[in-house]
């Protein structure tokens, strides 16, 4: 099976984003303190909300960083929808209050990415990967 290298990068991104989330979660949790303006910041008692939904989020990246590095065509067309969603979302916020300054890391990158899962050869590695998978017994 032929992977795309920028599959392995994305599937990378993907799992540094669930580490992110548990970070999140240990934070919700009360066991970890970040720094806010200087200061150290606790929370004194679980924030089961934020917990349970970092959480979520923390099961979905990894998931997502397991369907790039197989090459999984679910894996594909989540990142197809998460860089359009997010490419739609900051182009709203440029036209509301924020600046096209600040919101040009998020713009690029997502451009970066749909453009590279749109590219034919990218594209067809996924398939081809997807249907070697279907003819398997």
């Amino acid at each position: 099976m032929k992977r795309p290298i920028g599959g392995m990068i994305l599937g990378v991104v993907a799992g540094l984003a669930g580490l992110y989330q548990l970070y999140l979660m240990l934070v919700f949790a009360g066991i970890v303190s970040f720094s806010f303006v200087g200061a150290d910041v606790t929370f004194k008692s679980m924030q089961w909300g934020q917990f349970l939904w970092s959480g979520l989020m923390m099961l979905i990246w990894f998931w997502v960083a397991a369907g790039f590095f197989t090459a999984r065509l679910y894996a594909w067309m989540f990142g197809i929808m998460i860089s359009g969603i997010t490419l739609i979302w900051s182009m709203f916020a440029v036209l509301g209050s924020a600046t096209l300054e600040s919101m040009f890391p998020e713009l690029a990158f997502s451009v970066i990415v749909l453009f590279y899962l749109m590219y034919p050869g990218t594209r067809e590695a996924f398939y081809e990967a997807e249907a070697t998978r279907l003819q398997q017994p």
